[in-house]
């Protein structure tokens, strides 16, 4: 136990520092001074004071003097220190002092309850404002949205991940209805029912539970939260808060995985391509999109495929009326490029029809991807949404939905091909056996009469028929050996240097018997200065049989075919050209197919001729092209590699 206090220690300078407590003090006079009486008395009337003492601080008597104590940070050890200074205090006053070291007693006390008091309400203070700027701290930097609201509905606490998630200030947020803020209108009402019904009966579905519930934002795009809610007692009505994670992103990559995932059940379900695009569409929207648009042009001719797919099926007619109208294909399918348009700006829509439309729908948000597959661009795929704010992750998603509907594009139009080719080598099959069956059977029956028949001149005859059916067949053997060669990769050709004059001279003459029979002109308009080709000089005359051929066999009388050569750019450029009937623009794109004049004509040949011609041409790495005009005739145009001199 601490001495006794020394005389006259506590006496100096007590005005300034407890002037407050002067009315205290002089209020307990006479029980301080009778303290003189006997010990036993003195500790009764001892704790009698400092119970009244404490009181009197209690009650606010010393209003002022917690800012003469100063701070308090270790609570416990304050309280040890002043322990020590009371049993002091009792030790005076059991010991019988006299009045002066009562006077002494006195300011002790008083000291002594003021210090008491004030420490701990410093501490309290203290400990109160420290707890205080650590939840300020933890509100601040949590990386969730912690929102309070009170009784009646509106924010009372709003962190800064709240701002960065909503997008309001703390300012514009406090003070204003919660639901007006985040929670999306179709769900308002309810959220009103909610508060009000834990109001009058304490009881709730959502408390302390893990939600996932939609949200809006201040700009009205919308997201998906995580949200738990604890009631928060005040002492009065309920506080409420809620704790928030933005898991929007999260669900988006949940939703875009099934997409993808059924999205490849679908395309791999059927080869039947229409069929297929229209579930793929139709998944898309709404999952990812509002409207979804694929285009494929047609190949060759052909008309291509336009589906589109609308959450409104009026929305859905009014955008394929609009596309079905374009005169050209979409930008995307012209450039090959992906394009994002988080917003459709006016200027954006200028000169391009599928904007348009999809703005005239109620697009705000488009992603163009290409179908690419094998280097090739075989379609477009558009997603539209009037809600969403694409973005750069949207359209990496939009690309990889493209590859899969891209390759189920290419798998069918593989699949049809396959399916054509089987249906024209069964056609083609059926007119070569019919080919081969006339001429061989013409061989037989010549050859038997020749063996009987003494006549000579009726033996040249036979012997023609002979040699004109086995050149028949031979021929037909060799386009199947030759299409066999090209399809293979194996056409075999021996180039050397030659003169284009002769080759076309010797060209003409072979063709001028079957065009003199049909009375047809054969016109060469060749003014080449002596110039050499590097080629086969026996394939270039077999393309010329085959070109010369047809343009023979399609004319009809009186007509004139000519063939034209010039130089350019390295290359010899031939043209046959005729004054036939034309082609059909429809059937323009197949001629250089394989078995597409079998299947078109079928006793005029076996298809196989200009397919043949072509591969002849790209073996000697040149190009041909057809063009026709019907009623004014056709031309067929190749070029050869002109012979590299050397220096």
């Amino acid at each position: 136990m601490a001495g006794p206090i020394p005389e006259g220690s506590l006496t100096a300078g007590v005005a300034a520092r407890v002037s407050p407590l002067a009315d205290l003090i002089a209020a307990h006079r006479h029980a301080l001074l009778a303290c003189g009486a006997p010990p036993s008395r003195a500790a009764g009337a001892f704790d009698a004071l400092v119970d009244a003492l404490v009181a009197s601080l209690r009650a606010g008597a010393i209003q002022g003097v917690r800012e003469s104590v100063g701070r308090i940070d270790d609570l416990e050890a304050f309280v040890r220190e002043h322990d020590a200074l009371r049993e002091c205090v009792l030790d005076l006053a059991s010991s019988g002092s006299p009045p002066i070291a009562l006077a002494e007693l006195r300011i002790a006390l008083a000291f002594l309850a003021e210090r008491v008091a004030a420490g701990v309400a410093s501490f309290v203070a203290a400990r109160a404002e420290r707890a205080e700027a650590q939840t300020a701290a933890i509100l601040d930097v949590a990386l969730d949205a912690i929102i309070s609201m009170d009784a009646a509905g509106h924010v009372v606490a709003w962190n800064p991940a709240a701002v960065r998630m909503f997008g309001y200030t703390r300012d514009e947020a406090l003070g204003r209805p919660l639901a007006e803020l985040v929670i999306p209108p179709h769900l308002r009402e309810a959220h009103t029912r909610g508060v009000a019904r834990y109001g009058a009966t304490r009881e709730s579905r959502i408390l302390d539970r893990r939600l996932e519930m939609p949200a809006i934002r201040r700009d009205g795009s919308h997201l998906t939260v995580e949200l738990t809610i604890t009631c928060v007692p005040s002492g009065g009505a309920p506080w409420f808060t809620g704790y928030l994670r933005d898991i929007t992103a999260h669900k988006r990559a949940e939703e875009r995985q099934r997409v993808l995932l059924r999205a490849s059940e679908i395309l791999a379900s059927s080869l039947e391509l229409h069929t297929t695009l229209a579930s793929l569409v139709e998944l898309a929207v709404p999952a990812i999109a509002d409207c979804c648009v694929v285009e494929i042009p047609g190949e060759r001719g052909h008309e291509g495929t336009l589906l589109v797919h609308h959450v409104d099926d009026e929305q859905r007619d009014r955008a394929r009326a609009h596309l079905a109208a374009r005169r050209e294909p979409s930008r995307v399918l012209r450039t090959g490029e992906a394009e994002l348009h988080p917003g459709l700006a006016v200027e954006l829509l200028a000169g391009d029809v599928e904007l348009v439309a999809l703005h005239t729908i109620g697009a705000r948000s488009v992603i163009r991807v290409p179908l690419s597959a094998r280097g090739k661009i075989v379609g477009a795929l558009t997603l539209a949404s009037a809600t969403r704010r694409y973005a750069q992750d949207d359209l990496d998603f939009a690309r990889e939905l493209a590859v899969r509907a891209a390759l189920a594009i290419d798998n069918s139009s593989l699949y049809e091909a396959a399916r054509r080719a089987v249906v024209a080598r069964e056609d083609v099959l059926a007119i070569v056996s019919h080919d081969l069956r006339n001429p061989l059977s013409a061989i037989r029956t010549s050859a038997s009469l020749l063996v009987r028949t003494a006549d000579q001149h009726a033996a040249g005859r036979l012997i023609e028929t002979i040699q004109r059916a086995s050149g028949r067949m031979e021929r037909l053997i060799r386009d199947l050996l030759d299409l066999a060669a090209i399809q293979a990769g194996r056409l075999t050709i021996v180039e050397k240097p030659e003169d284009p004059r002769e080759i076309i001279a010797e060209a003409l003459e072979l063709q001028e018997p079957l065009a003199r029979e049909k009375e047809l002109r054969l016109v060469a308009d060749v003014a080449l200065a002596p110039v050499a080709v590097r080629c086969d000089r026996e394939r270039v005359l077999q393309v010329f049989s085959n070109l010369l051929g047809n343009a023979i066999k399609f004319c009809r009388r009186g007509e004139t075919i000519t063939v034209r050569a010039a130089v350019r750019d390295r290359e010899l450029e031939i043209t046959v050209a005729d004054t036939g009937p034309g082609i059909a623009p429809a059937e323009l794109p197949h001629v250089f197919d394989p078995y597409w004049s079998a299947r078109r004509h079928a006793r005029r040949g076996t298809g196989l001729g200009l397919y043949i011609t072509k591969g002849i041409v790209d073996a000697h790495g040149g190009t041909i092209r057809a063009d026709s005009t019907i009623g004014v005739g056709s031309s067929f145009t190749f070029t050869l590699p002109l012979e590299t001199v050397t220096p």
